[in-house]
C-alpha cells in the first residue's frame, strides 16, 4: 500500500518580519504534528550542525520525522551533514551543493563522492538543481546524469 507522506521546512515556518516574535522550536514542532506533517526539514550547513543535533528531543517529542536539505560547501562537508542526518534518524536527505565544478568531468567526480559517502551510512540521498550550485544548469546536469545514472533529483 503506498502512502504519502508530507515534510515541512522549517525554513518556511520562519515569520523574518519586523516587530513579530518568531516561533520558538517547540511551537513549530507542536505545529506541523498537531497539522498532521509526517516530519520536519532542517536545512543545514555544517557550522549549523551542532544546533541542528540540539533538535533530537524535539523530533522524538513530536514523533515527526526528520528531512536534511544539506548544504555543503566543499567536497568534504557533506560527510558530517550526513553523520548529522544518521543520528536524527533521518528519513532523506536532499542535496543542495555549493561546489561548482567546471567540467562534466569534475562534476561526476564531485556526485559519485558524495553518492559514496551517502552509501557508507546508508542514506538515501537526491541532488536539487538548484540556482548557483553544483546542478545550477538543466543541459549541465543532463550531461551529469548520463555519467551518473544512479543520482536521484529532486
Amino acid at each position: 500500500m503506498q502512502r504519502l507522506e508530507v515534510v515541512q521546512s522549517l525554513w518556511a515556518m520562519e515569520m523574518r518580519q519586523p516587530g513579530v516574535a518568531e516561533w520558538s522550536m517547540d511551537e513549530k514542532f507542536r505545529m506541523a504534528a498537531e497539522a498532521g506533517y509526517t516530519g520536519l526539514c532542517i536545512d543545514p550547513a555544517v557550522h549549523e550542525i551542532e544546533e541542528c543535533q540540539a533538535l533530537a528531543p524535539l523530533y522524538q517529542e513530536y514523533r515527526l520525522k526528520c528531512m536534511v536539505n544539506a548544504f555543503p560547501g566543499t567536497i568534504d562537508e557533506l560527510s558530517p551533514l550526513l553523520e548529522l542526518a544518521n543520528d536524527l534518524d533521518a528519513c532523506l536527505v536532499n542535496v543542495i551543493g555549493q561546489v561548482m565544478p567546471l567540467t562534466v568531468a569534475e562534476g561526476k567526480q564531485v556526485i559519485r563522492r558524495w553518492l559514496d559517502d551517502a552509501q557508507s551510512l546508508n542514506m538515501p540521498v537526491l541532488f536539487e538543481t538548484h540556482r548557483d550550485c553544483t546542478l545550477n544548469d538543466l543541459y549541465y546536469t543532463l550531461q551529469v546524469i548520463e555519467r551518473v545514472p544512479e543520482m536521484r533529483l529532486c
